[in-house]
């Protein structure tokens, strides 16, 4: 499958996509209000929310009784009951007590007052260690005609796989357990979002599952990457909960990555070398960035990292 030719846009002549997405033009599920490349859609935190917001209304969380949007309901049935690590929760009838949770939570989000009602949110936050720390080495980032920091990992801690028009993805170990999946976007790259950002992730997970590595590549040359973005979660508007309808949804992304990890590190270990070395994968475009917690395929975090937020967060944001 020409996986991400039919999922971010080109000129693929294969089969219509496994897994349809909405051009931006046309996605319900999408709005680019901040960073014409970034796109965020978190099913852990958006069934957390609506979960949260359902026992306070109804006191039952055994069964999702949101409704409004079915292909929203369907895509978070399988976070309603998932255990995901550092994961909380908030609801309340009043829009203070949120917005102050959300606040020490250290979330730049803030919902308007529009009177006694359901307010509601979730957050969930993970640093993630290489499980060997990788070697700074700057990147070059041909959108932006820039040179900026980076870092190379290799070693067992990276896995790098193909579909079958030869683009690659990694899949990178962490300490802990988890792994951090990166995928260069093409350069024809199409802004989506929404449930769409899911659907990819759990495709991506399957096809680790049944493809082998690619030897092309011993390893993934990375930038160190800051960055801070939002957008509104449109698809939500409307969701209701008997009489109680959704009329703003909000989310944001905060993420550190340098050489040392991840927060929501590699030493090489050489199992041999070729004659001629074979190449780093090289990201030097927007990238779509999503976790697994330990012993879990679930995705977590699915979201697009534009060019505008590779800057070096400083060895102290993600150090031991």
């Amino acid at each position: 499958m020409g996986f991400f030719k039919d999922l971010f846009g080109g000129s693929s002549e294969s089969a219509p996509p496994v897994v349809p997405v909405p051009t931006v033009e046309d996605d319900p599920y999408y709005d680019r209000n901040n960073d014409p490349a970034m796109g965020i859609f978190d099913g852990g935190t958006i069934a957390a929310m609506l979960k949260a917001g359902q026992n306070l209304a109804v006191g039952d969380t055994a069964e999702n009784q949101w409704s409004g949007n079915d292909e929203i309901v369907e895509a978070i049935a399988q976070y309603w009951g998932a255990e995901v690590p550092n994961l909380a929760a908030i609801a309340d009838e009043g829009v203070g007590p949120v917005n102050d949770w959300l606040k020490q939570h250290g979330v730049d989000l803030a919902l308007q007052n529009q009177g006694p009602g359901l307010y509601m949110a979730a957050v969930q936050s993970a640093t993630m260690f290489w499980s060997q720390a990788g070697r700074a080495a700057e990147l070059d980032i041909p959108s932006m005609g820039e040179r900026v920091p980076g870092f190379v990992l290799e070693g067992e801690q990276v896995e790098v796989f193909e579909d079958l028009d030869g683009h690659p993805f990694a899949r990178i170990a962490t300490k802990d357990g988890s792994h951090v999946y990166v995928c260069p976007l093409p350069e024809e790259y199409e802004p989506v979002g929404g449930i769409g950002l899911i659907d990819a992730a759990r495709a991506l997970v399957e096809m680790t599952q049944e493809a082998k590595q690619s030897r092309n590549y011993s390893g993934i040359h990375l930038p160190c990457v800051d960055y801070t973005g939002g957008c509104k979660l449109t698809a939500l508007l409307g969701m209701n909960l008997g009489s109680l309808e959704i009329k703003e949804a909000l989310t944001a992304l905060s993420l550190k990555m340098n050489r040392f990890g991840a927060a929501d590190k590699v030493a090489s270990a050489a199992g041999g070398f070729e004659s001629t070395p074979a190449p780093a994968l090289v990201v030097d475009s927007a990238f779509f960035y999503f976790r697994t917690a330990p012993g879990s395929d679930l995705p977590l975090v699915t979201a697009v990292i534009p060019v505008s937020g590779f800057k070096d967060p400083g060895d102290d944001a993600i150090a031991a």
